[in-house]
């Protein structure tokens, strides 16, 4: 995994990850040139930055939710 740019933001329904420049919900997203190098991103919709990618959809959702439980606290 990797983390480029990343805010997470506790809110009533949840943790929100967030573009920490503009402050605009993360979009998923994935993409590759081919199958071999797919990755699953989180874009920033408005400044199209990349704030972070991983290799499967498991390593997203685990590595977000303990990024959540660590922002709660």
């Amino acid at each position: 995994m990797s983390i480029y740019k990343l805010a997470a933001m506790k809110r009533a329904n949840g943790t929100v990850f967030s573009c920490p420049d503009c402050d605009v919900p993360g979009m998923a997203a994935f993409g590759a040139a081919n199958k071999a190098e797919m990755v699953f991103l989180l874009i920033c919709p408005k400044c199209q930055l990349t704030l972070a990618e991983w290799s499967t959809v498991d390593d997203r959702e685990r590595e977000l939710e303990d990024l959540a439980q660590r922002a709660s606290r």
